[in-house]
């Protein structure tokens, strides 16, 4: 079964997240909060903790190999709502 990593579970990655499980594929999705790790397990979201940054700590690194070994990885960090981005 193919297996589908959505990092950022927000507002539009949530949704996509929820949309894959309904067409039958295995979903991972991460999060920036820890308060969201329940919502997502909740749906059926295999929930990982992850914040991205220039170099990531060594005692979240296994997690996050572990996030990145799938098939598909959709990177989902659009602008937050409400904001618009300006060079």
């Amino acid at each position: 079964m193919t297996e589908i990593a959505v990092l950022g579970c927000g507002w539009l990655g949530l949704p996509l997240a929820e949309f894959l499980l309904e067409k039958g594929y295995v979903v991972k999705g991460s999060t920036t909060s820890p308060e969201k790790l329940g919502v997502l397990a909740e749906k059926g979201i295999a929930p990982y903790l992850i914040r991205l940054q220039p170099e990531i700590p060594a005692e979240h690194l296994a997690e996050f190999r572990s996030f990145l070994q799938t098939d598909v990885l959709v990177v989902d960090i659009p602008p937050r709502l409400g904001t618009q981005g300006h060079d």
